[in-house]
């Protein structure tokens, strides 16, 4: 492992702040900000699942032989979150070679997550959402990386980069 590489992983439910927070942290400590902006057009696609894995490897492989550093907004664990939610296809051997290829980098997982009683999503809904913020705490018992499950119910940024801070070890 690269102790120099950082990868730091933002996951959690739809508006749970993952992306504001990504963001500002990678203001603070310099290390450049990566969301895919073509996954929903690829989860349209008859091939939805071999071309977003496809790319999921091709990222880790990217970051295994640059060792470059990153901050990425969702990337594989939302994959085992929401194909088992959504009873969706999914090939849970290449997702655990890529959660051991991320560990193996020291890769650092932050689930957010608001309480259910502030959430307001008329496509997906409550329910829904509740099995999804079960299932990323399944995702952090499964996986290999370090995880942390952030609360952001009250959108305190400031203490929110704090504790990722110290999570990270920056």
């Amino acid at each position: 492992m690269n102790t120099n590489q950082k990868i730091i992983i933002f996951s959690g439910h739809d508006y749970s702040g993952k992306t504001t927070i990504a963001k500002k942290l990678s203001q603070e400590i310099g290390i450049p900000y990566f969301k895919d902006k073509t996954t929903l057009k690829k989860f349209k696609e008859k091939d939805r699942l071999v071309v977003y894995l496809n790319d999921q490897n091709y990222i880790i492989q990217f970051l295994e032989q640059t060792k470059y550093s990153v901050i990425i907004d969702r990337a594989y664990e939302s994959e085992w979150v929401y194909s088992q939610v959504f009873h969706r296809k999914q090939n849970y051997e290449l997702l655990d070679d890529l959660d051991y290829r991320f560990s193996r980098l020291g890769t650092k997982i932050i689930i957010c997550e608001k309480d259910l009683k502030r959430y307001k999503d008329e496509v997906i809904g409550i329910k829904k959402i509740a099995m999804i913020k079960k299932k990323y705490h399944d995702f952090c018992q499964w996986s290999r990386c370090e995880t942390l499950i952030i609360n952001t119910t009250d959108e305190d940024l400031i203490s929110q980069i704090k504790n990722i801070k110290e999570f990270i070890n920056v």
